[in-house]
């Protein structure tokens, strides 16, 4: 099979010749083409061409990720940051938390997506994938990990022992603004095309506990949502 065959069986349920390889990536793609991480950032075109390119020299099956997106707490809810600069920074760097004090958290109200710039850069990658004839990737944060990215995870693994109920704040604004931005993308591109996925880095257990997992983490990923069975959705064709 090719890529995209092997691609389209699995997303219809088919078994494919082999189990697919996938990247989640986005400095490789632009180094291996000779373009700086930072290009990538900041122009969904590159990072497009950069990953396909990529796919091909290294027998990748053909998902490019959305991964300039990711919902940025920090940015979104009005921290800043800024492009990678040196050839050590893969990934945004935060130069300001939105949140910096327990009044801050009083002033916070759920952002507009369409007037954020890294999401609007996203929906741009994601028109690319339609035009290619691809699922449209939805890359987000887990709400606990948008939740430390509006503060810093320092203060936010500090709040959890001592403030739990700020924390709890945060991530109550985060899920909403995640699906939020969810909502956008099912508007614009209709939901049976959207592959979405959620990562969950702050969520490691080299950060925090079991019980601290269980507690504050695990309830946002069991949030109620509709289900289907597989015979309700309709061919998936890239």
């Amino acid at each position: 099979m090719s890529g995209r065959e092997r691609m389209e069986a699995l997303l219809n349920y088919q078994k494919p010749d082999r189990v697919p390889i996938n990247m989640i990536t986005v400095g490789f793609p632009c180094v291996d083409m000779g373009k700086p991480v930072a290009s990538c950032y900041q122009d969904p075109e590159t990072y497009f061409e950069a990953f396909f390119c990529a796919a091909e020299k290294y027998g990748w099956d053909l998902v490019p990720q959305n991964c300039p997106h990711v919902v940025l707490g920090s940015q979104d809810f009005g921290g800043t940051i800024r492009l990678p600069k040196s050839e050590f920074e893969g990934a945004l760097v935060v130069t300001s938390f939105p949140v910096k004090t327990e009044q801050d958290i009083e002033g916070l109200s759920l952002p507009d997506p369409k007037g954020i710039d890294r999401i609007v850069k996203a929906l741009k990658f994601s028109q690319l994938q339609v035009q290619e004839g691809l699922p449209v990737t939805f890359v987000s944060r887990s709400p606990f990990s948008v939740a430390s990215n509006i503060c810093g995870l320092e203060k936010f693994s500090r709040w959890l022992i001592k403030k739990p109920e700020l924390c709890e704040r945060l991530m109550e604004l985060a899920i909403d603004h995640i699906f939020n931005v969810l909502e956008w993308w099912g508007e614009t591109f209709g939901s049976e095309r959207i592959f979405a996925f959620l990562t969950s880095p702050c969520e490691s257990n080299q950060v925090i506990s079991p019980k601290q997992f269980e507690r504050f983490a695990l309830p946002y990923h069991l949030v109620p949502c509709l289900k289907s069975p597989a015979s309700d959705f309709g061919k998936v064709t890239l």
